[in-house]
């Protein structure tokens, strides 16, 4: 073992167990030791919920002192792939909702023709019998 003594520093805050554990792999597999705190109340946690039973007060990361500078930039690179596919996804959305916007509108139009001629057809009917 060696005489350094292995300090752990505060990398990032998270909102959820999923994020969290997502981080924590992707620092394994930097060989980047990690270990999370959940809350940051006072008082003992007892599982995923502190000591006055709130499970939102976030999950912290730590890393070792000496891999904080590499964590951060992976942390930071994982973050930008994220907004990447945010971006990408919110413009499949956008596709999709045009998508809908189109059929909707081909819809009524068929819908108000039908009616239409279905009107015109009761009109045509009432005086057809009318002039008998």
């Amino acid at each position: 073992m060696s005489s350094k003594k292995k300090n752990f520093v505060h990398l990032v805050r998270l909102e959820g167990e999923m994020e969290a554990e997502a981080v924590q792999s992707l620092l394994s597999a930097h060989d980047i030791l990690s270990t999370k705190k959940y809350g940051s109340h006072p008082g003992p946690s007892i599982g995923i919920f502190s000591s006055d039973g709130n499970p939102f007060g976030g999950i912290d990361i730590y890393v070792r002192e000496e891999d904080k500078e590499k964590a951060q930039k992976i942390v930071e690179k994982k973050d930008i792939n994220d907004n990447e596919g945010k971006e990408e996804s919110r413009q499949n959305y956008s596709k999709k909702e045009n998508k809908n916007k189109l059929i909707f509108k081909i819809f009524a139009i068929f819908f108000l023709i039908s009616f239409a001629l279905w009107f015109f057809g009761i009109i045509y009917l009432f005086f057809e019998n009318l002039f008998k």
